[in-house]
């Protein structure tokens, strides 16, 4: 049961991180996030595989692409009861981002 969908518009985050995406851990193992970043002029894209056990979750970005001078910010991954989070931190200011997600 493989369920793929763009989650709702522009999510500001900031420094101290926004939760940008969440998933049912109780009905999905894992996921695979195409992030979108935008900070003024500069944009950055990455992708994401994330997996739980049901009490922990983890993250790996890869195939990280920006157009500034360095990354716009981080994505991280938590548990809140059977969610799974995805957040992102931006590296200053505030950051317009929108998440693709593949739940598997």
């Amino acid at each position: 049961d493989v369920k793929t969908f763009i989650a709702g518009g522009n999510v500001t985050a900031g420094t101290s991180g926004s939760v940008v995406d969440t998933f049912s851990g109780a009905t999905y193992r894992s996921a695979k996030f195409v992030i979108q970043v935008s900070y003024g002029s500069e944009y950055e894209t990455r992708e994401a595989l994330v997996v739980h056990n049901g009490t922990s979750a983890f993250i790996t970005e890869y195939a990280i692409v920006y157009t500034g001078a360095g990354l716009l910010g981080d994505a991280s991954v938590q548990m809140n009861g059977s969610t799974v989070e995805l957040v992102y931190s931006a590296a200053s200011g505030t950051a317009s981002v929108t998440v693709t997600g593949t739940y598997l």
